[in-house]
C-alpha cells in the first residue's frame, strides 16, 4: 500500500530481530487507509513512534496483553503540542477509530464497536 505521507517502514516492529524487518506488511489495509486519510485533513506530518509489534516486542515494552498493535490495527503517533494533539483526536474520532490520550503520543486503533476516547498514563 503506497501513501504520500508515510514509508511503509514507519510501521515495522521496533524489535532488533530480522524477521520483523518487513513486518509492515501485516498492517491491516483498512487501518492504514483510515490513518492515510486522517493525515490528509491535519496540516502536520504523523511521526510514526509505534505501528505492528511482535509478540515479543509488545511485551518487552510493556503493551497490552491482546494489544491491537499485534494485529496490525493500531499505532502511536508523536504529538509536540496541544493543537496536534486535538487535531488528531478529532480526526480519528471523525473515521471511527478509537484514541488513548498519552503525555508524548497518542494511540489509535481500529477495535470492534464504537470509537473511544480514553486517557492513558499521563
Amino acid at each position: 500500500m503506497k501513501s504520500p505521507f508515510f514509508k511503509m517502514e514507519e510501521f515495522s516492529c521496533r524489535c532488533s530481530y530480522d524477521s520483523c524487518k518487513e513486518s509492515n506488511q501485516f498492517m491491516d489495509e483498512r487501518f492504514l487507509e483510515l490513518l492515510f486519510k486522517m493525515r490528509a485533513q491535519v496540516d502536520f506530518p504523523f511521526l510514526i513512534t509505534s505501528g505492528y509489534r511482535c509478540a515479543k516486542h509488545n511485551k518487552d515494552v510493556g503493551g497490552a496483553k491482546n494489544s491491537y498493535h499485534t494485529k496490525g490495527l493500531a499505532a502511536d503517533i508523536a504529538c509536540s503540542n496541544d493543537y496536534q494533539r486535538y487535531e488528531l483526536i478529532e480526526q480519528a474520532l471523525a473515521h471511527g477509530l478509537t484514541v488513548i490520550i498519552y503525555r508524548s503520543f497518542v494511540h489509535v486503533d481500529m477495535r470492534p464497536g464504537q470509537p473511544k476516547l480514553m486517557r492513558g498514563s499521563y
